[in-house]
């Protein structure tokens, strides 16, 4: 992997800072090099919430300002047309599986110049009885698919950042780490159904 840029988007309160964070640390110590851009409004829940992790075995090149991007994780679909006008040409459009239909519907186009996988991050976050898992089980499984870090590397960064306000919520957001970590290998085929 030379230079890989992931853009994540979403809703205040679906976690995307709290991805981005985990994504970023993870990379970062595996040894590589890492930029970390975060926006959101002034809203604590509802408004928007995006970030954006470049991750490069040498030093990055890219400036903080992201114009394309290689993976988009969309965690809801009022954010897709804002995340597809990022993905170059061949990107991966990384969607949860609840609004697959709907973004899909959305390009208005029948070929893409990019690939879909729908990923249910709400079912690995059920499993895992954690109710604001969701995008962590994203992460665990696109990690998993695309090889951008490690699970244990993942579960590891989350566990550090995590405020001791929030320590209760260790043990099931490592789950979902794990379940969507586990969910990974069906991923190819979704990417190629799409």
């Amino acid at each position: 992997m030379e230079e890989t840029t992931i853009v994540i988007a979403g809703i205040g309160g679906q976690g995307v800072q709290l991805l981005s964070k985990v994504l970023a640390g993870a990379a970062l110590a595996e040894g590589r090099h890492v930029m970390l851009a975060a926006e959101y409004g002034g809203e604590m829940r509802g408004g928007r919430s995006f970030a954006s992790v470049v991750i490069g075995a040498e030093r990055l090149r890219s400036l903080p300002v992201i114009e394309r991007a290689d993976i988009a994780i969309v965690l809801h679909e009022k954010f897709w047309e804002e995340s597809a006008h990022l993905l170059r040409p061949g990107g991966l459009a990384f969607v949860e599986t609840a609004f697959f239909d709907a973004v899909v519907e959305k390009t208005g186009q029948s070929d893409p110049p990019y690939r879909f996988a729908a990923f249910d991050g709400y079912d690995c976050a059920r499993e895992a009885k954690s109710a604001m898992g969701a995008g962590l089980a994203m992460l665990g499984g696109l990690c998993a698919h695309a090889g951008l870090a490690r699970t244990d590397s993942l579960v590891s960064v989350m566990t550090e950042i995590t405020p001791p306000y929030r320590r209760q919520h260790v043990a099931t957001n490592e789950a979902a780490i794990r379940i969507g970590a586990a969910r990974a290998p069906r991923l190819a085929s979704l990417e190629s159904a799409a």
